[in-house]
């Protein structure tokens, strides 16, 4: 788990409008279409269609690297929500639901979406900072036919994914790849003995005053991958998602660039080797 969500200038907790005829009913939505895996330079991408008509929405799991985490993304028509910033509950099949940040907003073909931020398939939650998480098995892979997600005082959703060992699979082996476009190798990388590790709390690169005047009023999230050298300097900054409005990518990635310092990844003999670090930055105005 390399994860460590920045959440910068945040604004007070929203309650989501929700229109829904009874909150207390699930509302159970058929997976209609297959399981798509689709990538790109910096992402790899689960995608399936639930529902029929007006209410059928589309579920997106996304990693930026390999690990146990994954963004949940839904779009549709029954994700219009309002509130820039909520809470949402998540479960995947039997599991322990989870609760997580989450951000509403609209797609660039203006569909409703709702991001859920960082999730894991077995509910699992550090106890202290930093802590790693089991590794996610096929078996428990296997085990998962629904996710739940519930945001906060409003009604439920329940999508049947069928299991989802092969999909799981799939994302494994896109995201090995994605390794390889970075000039990674797999193996190395999997068997480090040390991660790089930021010298300071990654909550300090970024400042209230940094937040861009043209921008008050709106909101940005911002993942992005720092390639990080045998020295422990940041040698590069990629923005891994880019969303509407753009005038935070850019920014974030000059900002933390000159500000981040890491100690250098270990391979597993102890070498110093180059590795990378991925995180978000959540922006939002007061």
């Amino acid at each position: 788990m390399r994860k460590l969500v920045i959440l910068g200038l945040l604004a007070s907790l929203t309650s989501p409008v929700f229109a829904a005829p009874d909150p207390k009913a699930p509302i159970t939505l058929a997976r209609s279409s297959d399981w798509e895996t689709s990538f790109n330079e910096h992402s790899c991408h689960l995608t399936a269609t639930f529902g029929e008509g007006a209410n059928s929405a589309i579920i997106r799991m996304t990693r930026y690297e390999p690990g146990n985490e994954l963004d949940l993304t839904i779009y549709g028509g029954p994700f219009q929500i309002y509130g820039s910033r909520l809470s949402a509950k998540v479960r995947f099949g039997n599991e322990q639901p989870t609760q997580r940040d989450a951000v509403a907003g609209r797609s660039g073909n203006k569909l409703p979406l709702l991001i859920l931020i960082s999730v894991r398939l077995d509910g699992w939650k550090p106890k202290k900072f930093g802590q790693l998480g089991p590794a996610i098995t096929p078996q428990q892979e296997a085990q998962i036919k629904a996710i739940e997600v519930t945001l906060i005082e409003t009604r439920s959703f329940r999508f049947e994914t069928d299991p989802l060992a092969k999909p799981m699979a799939s994302m494994r082996d896109c995201t090995a790849n994605l390794l390889k476009r970075w000039g990674f190798d797999p193996a190395q990388q999997l068997a480090l003995s040390k991660l790089p590790e930021p010298l300071k709390s990654p909550a300090n690169w970024l400042k209230d005053n940094d937040f861009p005047k043209g921008a008050l009023g709106r909101n940005g999230l911002v993942p992005f991958r720092l390639d990080i050298d045998e020295a422990g300097k940041v040698a590069g900054c990629v923005v891994l998602l880019r969303t509407n409005p753009d005038d935070f990518a850019d920014l974030t990635c000059a900002l933390i660039s000159k500000r981040a310092k890491f100690s250098p990844a270990l391979d597993k003999s102890g070498t110093p080797v180059r590795s990378y670090f991925v995180n978000k930055v959540h922006w939002m105005s007061m």
